[in-house]
């Protein structure tokens, strides 16, 4: 019996599973103390009508989009709810996603400034060519204030390959929502990006476990072809970690061939404990201090494919460039190397303040 119900919802609620949770337990109604099911039913309808004014933002956002000639891929939020669950209310979303061209960018950023969005970075930037080969998004807000980031890359090399079948633009899914039909990302390439995101985050939401063992549930999958693209995209570790804890948690019904490759990694074995050991400690909302901060940096590195990678992780971290450095000053193209000088004060600065 459930000794702490205030907290096994804040639990709940913070990794993402509220309204499946919800909708599991009320069938058990007399287990539960009226007025905290009164309570988790007043969240639940608050989730519910988030979602449905967010998926009728997102419909309203890719139909102005299309009007104006924009390639638009959305991913997350209403669209992944579908796909994985069969409707845009039973997944907690608190934004929503969108995929555009980098071409294209800054017309859109202008398009929906003159339909009174907010966009949340000065036009400027959307022209420093730095950004674009550094940064990956940036937010917008609706009218009624709905937070919207804008991408214009996933996985660099998926977009950019030459090769076809790897192409996020020309392989794309629709999803029809309210009659409406929205593109999203093709199912291979999607369920490879939640593994390689919930790895990078260290599946800290229970939620993004959930919905890769969904997706997987509801379709084909071509696995051959997603090891051949971690391969080539060399993020084969953090794709197999997010199939091995899905099948942790749900006995997701996995190819052979996939445990064979998953069990001679000794490191994914061990990863996949430091993460069921964060999630067995005690729930608070304590903010992360440097011993975290440098937890998680080491547990990110042991992810990386090989020597090469971890070493490049590394020294990525601590010299590369990020967005916020363009934010912080805005180099021309051929000044771009001075960011070089200026990332690592900032990263060591950053680490102290926190």
């Amino acid at each position: 019996m459930i000794e702490n119900w205030d907290n096994f919802i804040s639990l709940s609620y913070s990794h993402g599973n509220f309204p499946l949770v919800y909708n599991t337990l009320k069938e058990f109604n007399e287990l539960i103390p009226q007025n905290t099911l009164s309570l988790m039913r007043s969240r639940y309808f608050d989730i519910v009508k988030l979602n449905m004014l967010m998926t009728k933002e997102l419909i309203k956002l890719v139909q102005e989009l299309e009007e104006k000639n924009i390639d638009i891929i959305t991913f997350k939020g209403p669209t992944l709810s579908k796909l994985a669950y069969d409707d845009v209310i039973s997944r907690q979303y608190l934004d929503l996603d969108i995929l555009i061209k980098e071409d294209n960018i800054f017309e859109m950023a202008l398009f929906l400034k003159k339909l009174n969005y907010k966009i949340d970075l000065e036009p400027k930037y959307l022209k420093n060519k730095t950004l674009f080969e550094i940064g990956s998004d940036f937010s917008i807000f609706s009218k009624n204030n709905i937070h919207i980031e804008v991408h214009w890359h996933l996985f660099r090399k998926l977009i950019n390959s030459s090769i076809n079948q790897y192409s996020i633009w020309d392989n794309k899914n629709i999803v029809s929502i309210n009659d409406k039909e929205i593109a999203t990302i093709e199912i291979n390439n999607y369920l490879l990006y939640l593994c390689v995101h919930g790895s990078k985050h260290l599946w800290e939401r229970i939620e993004w476990v959930n919905d890769i063992h969904m997706l997987i549930s509801k379709n084909d999958i071509d696995w051959e072809y997603l090891i051949l693209l971690s391969k080539e995209l060399k993020v084969k570790k953090m794709f197999l970690l997010g199939i091995l804890i899905s099948d942790e948690f749900f006995s997701t019904n996995i190819p052979i061939f996939i445990f064979d490759k998953i069990k001679k990694d000794s490191t994914l074995k061990k990863s996949l404990e430091g993460i069921l050991n964060t999630y067995k400690s005690k729930f608070t909302d304590k903010k992360d201090t440097k011993k975290e901060i440098v937890k998680r940096f080491i547990a990110i590195s042991t992810l990386q494919d090989n020597f090469y990678e971890t070493v490049k992780y590394f020294v990525s971290s601590i010299f590369k460039p990020t967005h916020y450095d363009i934010y912080f000053i805005n180099l021309s193209k051929e000044l771009s190397f001075l960011y070089y000088f200026t990332r690592p004060i900032r990263f060591i600065v950053n680490i102290f303040k926190s």
